[in-house]
């Protein structure tokens, strides 16, 4: 009997641990998901994270945007530097409508980089 006691504690342990521990549940990894890059500037180059996987590249941009599909747990990230000795940036990711990741930046060459994984967002 004290055995199946232990076990029912272990069990209870591993699942609290499993709660705390920030394992994101809202990841569907058989999903796949519409990510939208956003990008703002006056001249900007920008890498970002293709359908694929991959990395593509655009040069001299100033408004830009991007849809791409992937699946649910995928990292993207789109990272726009100016080309200005002055000047804003601004990009943002998202997913189904919903924002997942923004940075701006001022100034000489900055550079905005938001990333983030795919999942579920409300």
């Amino acid at each position: 009997m004290k055995t199946i006691g232990w076990i029912a504690t272990i069990l209870l342990l591993m699942s609290f641990l499993y709660i705390c521990s920030g394992v994101d549940t809202s990841i569907n990894e058989d999903q796949m998901y519409m990510v939208v890059y956003e990008v703002e500037c006056e001249s900007c180059d920008i890498h970002y994270v293709n359908s694929t996987g991959g990395m593509s590249v655009v040069d001299n941009m100033k408004k830009w945007s991007e849809v791409v599909f992937v699946k649910g747990g995928t990292f993207v990230r789109v990272s726009a530097q100016n080309n200005k000795k002055a000047g804003h940036v601004s990009a943002k990711i998202r997913i189904n409508e919903n924002t997942l990741a923004f940075e701006s930046c001022d100034g000489r060459y900055c550079i905005a980089a938001p990333s983030g994984v795919v999942k579920d967002t409300k």
